[in-house]
């Protein structure tokens, strides 16, 4: 089963989603997932957060020990910011810079 929205929209809040959310839309053919879309939207996603939810959020995911301090890290951090499509992109993008 697959939801759909009213228009083609892709991106939405929880709370844009909770308000557009219809059973009527629900449909019995099989959702479809496409990783490249789905790496778009998450892009999206990650463009949309505030610094500070990115570094929280990024700091999740983060698997190195830096010996800088924490504004350095979050300077870092926020730095990698518009190369990442995936938070897990990191740790990569931190072994470039090493």
């Amino acid at each position: 089963m697959v939801w759909h929205p009213k228009d083609d929209r892709e991106l939405f809040t929880m709370e844009d989603l909770v308000k557009e959310f219809e059973l009527e839309r629900i449909g019995k053919g099989g959702a479809i997932f496409d990783e490249k879309n789905w790496i778009g939207l998450n892009r999206e996603y990650i463009k949309k957060l505030t610094d500070q939810e990115f570094i929280e959020k990024a700091k999740v995911f983060i698997d190195f020990i830096s010996p800088a301090s924490e504004l350095e890290l979050d300077n870092l951090i926020l730095g990698f910011r518009d190369r990442i499509a995936k938070f897990s992109d990191l740790n990569e993008l931190y072994r470039e810079v090493e």
